[in-house]
């Protein structure tokens, strides 16, 4: 298989899926991640297509250790278990649980998509027995063909000579205990169903503005952020919050599922390559505040040439409500260091780079990250480069590579 660009690969490899000829689907990817061996959202894909859609975790278990390695989370290890127990590996399957449970206790604000972390370790304890079971079984079934040893057949030859008109009887086929009668093996807690209508509706946003801006909550309070985050990114994408909290803006239907697209198959790291005039800024700021209402980031920052950032802090504020501080303001100018520390910001690129702001730019962690103009981005020997390839971030952004 042979294409122009990677986006030709990826789009390929999506045909492919819905086609379910995932082998080739696996091949698309597996290219793409030769090119991009770091993208964890490639590796996401590729995990998913291997045990999701083709049920073949052999596969899948490359990517999943690689994965593990890269951002060490409770939730990859509990999917690294199940794979383990699934090609029998059980001493393996049982360290990885173990991992498991111990990153969760320090990672506890990571939600698992399929429960809490109870029931999930449950669970998978219940899968691991019934695979070291099936493996035992196996072991015995195999064992069991030829159950005397060599010794003693020499021994019973010598013992007994048989007469050559006499009829040899066949022996019995002598069947282990543990095949005869298996453990039994423990049955899944039954899964409770509600017959009470339940309608999911998202919290006003005052709900979020402890977390934004740094002040306290309640225990109360925390749970049921937590809850709702839990529910909002289960649902999926098929609905967008933003649109509802959003004036002044005509909303276009491409714009719509641009976004979409981006939350749902690019897990929010993608290029916005939209022609002039397009609404690529609209887009940019769609994504921020869809992520912001779900309580999926709090700290967001906007690379974008100096002449623009009063732009950007402007359309934010008056179309999405939400507010930043800029390279601009009088917050920078009396203390550029703690200035970095903030939740929201809008820098100037030049700013961000120059020697004195770098090291405090790259020692924070920011959720999402915007690149405005990123085809300035292409030299990989500029500064604005290695700037942005030095930032840690969970999702990034880019405008007009």
């Amino acid at each position: 298989m042979i294409f122009e660009t990677p986006l030709d690969t990826y789009n390929a490899g999506q045909r492919f899926i819905k086609k379910k000829q995932y082998k080739q689907a696996y091949r698309c990817l597996e290219k793409l991640l030769h090119e991009f061996p770091d993208d964890e959202g490639l590796l996401t894909e590729i995990i998913d297509l291997c045990l999701i859609y083709w049920e073949n975790p052999k596969m899948a278990l490359p990517w999943l250790q690689k994965l593990t390695s890269m951002r060490n989370s409770w939730v990859d290890y509990t999917s690294l278990c199940q794979v383990a127990a699934a090609l029998e590996k059980i001493t393996e399957a049982k360290k990885h649980l173990k991992t498991a449970r111990r990153l969760q206790k320090k990672q506890s604000w990571k939600i698992h998509p399929h429960g809490n972390p109870g029931k999930i370790f449950a669970e998978l304890e219940d899968f691991i027995k019934f695979r070291e079971w099936k493996l035992t079984e196996k072991q015995n079934i195999k064992t069991g063909t030829d159950v005397m040893s060599t010794d003693s057949k020499v021994r019973l030859k010598k013992e007994r000579k048989p007469n050559i008109h006499e009829k040899i009887k066949t022996p019995a086929k002598v069947v282990p205990a543990d095949t005869a009668n298996p453990p039994p093996f423990p049955k899944p807690e039954p899964i409770p169903v509600y017959t009470v209508p339940a309608k999911i509706s998202p919290f006003n946003e005052e709900i979020f503005r402890p977390f934004i801006e740094g002040g306290k909550s309640t225990l109360k309070e925390c749970r049921i952020l937590m809850d709702y985050m839990q529910m909002t990114v289960q649902s999926g994408f098929d609905e967008l919050l933003c649109l509802d909290a959003m004036s002044g803006i005509e909303k276009y239907w491409y714009q719509v599922e641009t976004v979409k697209k981006v939350l749902k198959q690019f897990h929010g790291r993608v290029l916005l390559c939209d022609e002039v005039g397009l609404g690529k800024t609209i887009e940019a700021g769609m994504l921020i505040k869809e992520y912001i209402m779900r309580g999926m980031i709090k700290n967001v920052l906007i690379l974008t040439p100096a002449p623009l950032v009063s732009q950007w802090k402007e359309e934010m504020l008056t179309k999405f409500h939400v507010e930043f501080l800029t390279t601009d303001d009088p917050e920078f100018q009396a203390d550029s260091q703690d200035f970095w520390k903030n939740k929201l910001i809008i820098a100037s690129i030049n700013t961000a780079k120059s020697s004195k702001n770098k090291p405090s730019v790259i020692e924070q962690f920011y959720d999402l990250v915007v690149v405005d103009e990123a085809h300035h981005l292409r030299n990989r020997r500029t500064l604005s480069w290695k700037l942005v390839n030095q930032i840690n971030s969970d999702f990034r952004n880019a405008d007009r590579l």
